[in-house]
């Protein structure tokens, strides 16, 4: 099975990340055999609504720094793969977990200026490790819905993001953990299904590694 490690700095969003990614595989439409009638199907569909709207009004709230490890196993699209968030404080034991991951995911605070330089040299580490250079990669670039979201030049500038959409094993997607915008993108990419678009490059519109939502 599939396992993907996420790592980030303290506050990045890792966590409420990981919620709506859940949400999303709950959301997902089931299929039902000749035993459910219409009236049946009416009251788990409603059921599902509510259980929708709870979870909803549940994301970004009441979050905890992770301290330790997170691991939850999710199925979308027909496709299993284990989700394994390890905290910020665990960075100096990240490295103990390169090995029993076939990708990962590394999420970064677009709101958090003095906090960027760190993140660039953590992602550029785990970039260049020998146990990792060679597994897919996802660059989440998460809070995009909020009003102080860094523009996107800089972020390019820290964070090189140029060089790294060079990478053929690497992605990097724009989103909002808490909106959940441009988050079934990352599940696309958490079960390596291609892409129903071109995902274009920062710079522009020649195809490249980079999702079109980080244009």
């Amino acid at each position: 099975m599939r396992v993907i490690l996420v790592v980030g700095m303290d506050g990045a969003g890792k966590t409420v990340l990981l919620r709506r990614l859940r949400l999303l595989c709950r959301e997902e439409k089931p299929k039902h055999g000749p035993l459910f009638g219409s009236a049946s199907m009416g009251f788990f569909m409603r059921r599902k609504e509510q259980e929708k709207l709870e979870s909803q009004m549940s994301i970004g709230q009441f979050t905890m720094p992770t301290t330790g490890i997170e691991e939850e196993t999710l199925v979308y699209t027909g496709s299993t793969f284990t989700i394994r968030e390890v905290g910020a404080p665990m960075l100096s034991m990240w490295k103990a977990y390169y090995s029993q991951c076939e990708a990962f995911m590394f999420v970064i605070d677009v709101t958090n200026a003095p906090q960027l330089a760190t993140a660039a040299m953590e992602l550029f580490n785990i970039l260049h490790n020998d146990a990792m250079v060679l597994k897919g990669a996802c660059i989440v670039l998460n809070k995009i819905d909020a009003p102080n979201a860094l523009p996107l030049p800089l972020l390019r500038s820290v964070l090189c993001l140029d060089q790294i959409a060079s990478l053929s094993n690497v992605e990097i997607i724009r989103v909002s953990a808490k909106t959940g915008e441009n988050i079934q993108t990352v599940l696309q990419w958490a079960t390596g299904r291609p892409r129903t678009t071109h995902r274009m490059s920062l710079l522009d519109a020649n195809v490249s590694r980079v999702h079109p939502a980080a244009v």
